[in-house]
């Protein structure tokens, strides 16, 4: 049987828990901000972003994202012509080893098709996520309706390829398989 000083303690400690965590989810909200600013000052640059899916685009167009959009799903059914137009491109896949293996392979892609390639964002995200978030798509969390209060400033751009909802994992893997780098 606990006593009154234990349960007390119980509760002290459950409420510093919960405050740390607080502080954690805003603090990684203010990251956030910060981080889907610089994504769109790259977009300004001529960057585009590379993501695994649609949710994964609307998740960022949620936090504010306004830049060009390339989806992993849509490079599995259109190939290089989906490349089109595309300079330079920022790769960001979940941070899951899935996510990693695309990274790969779609940075020996895009390179070998000559185009610049950046991992520097991915990079940033994955400590400053502390493992909660894996999947980009869970990013959305933090939009208007959940953490931390990003600012929008215009409208999005359009986003390459069909708006889909469903969930894509076998598509995108067997899409991912499709476009194979040579060798």
């Amino acid at each position: 049987m606990l006593s009154e000083t234990g349960n007390i303690s119980l509760k002290r400690d459950e409420n510093n828990l919960s405050e740390r965590r607080e502080r954690a989810y805003e603090d990684f909200g203010r990251f956030l901000s910060d981080f889907v600013r610089d994504l769109n000052d790259k977009s300004e640059e001529g960057w585009s972003l590379l993501v695994e899916g649609p949710r994964d685009s609307l998740a960022l167009r949620r936090l504010g994202y306004r830049g060009r959009v390339l989806m992993i799903s849509v490079l599995g059914r259109c190939g290089a012509a989906a490349l089109r137009g595309v300079g330079r491109v920022v790769i960001l896949t979940d941070l899951d080893r899935e996510g990693a293996s695309l990274a790969s392979k779609y940075l020996r892609l895009l390179v070998h098709e000559g185009i610049e390639t950046s991992l520097s964002e991915r990079r940033r995200l994955k400590p400053a996520s502390r493992g909660v978030f894996l999947h980009i798509e869970n990013l959305g969390r933090f939009s208007e309706s959940g953490g931390a209060r990003l600012e929008h400033d215009g409208p999005p751009r359009e986003t390459e390829g069909p708006q889909r909802s469903s969930a894509l994992g076998p598509l995108r893997r067997r899409a991912a398989r499709r476009i194979r780098p040579p060798r």
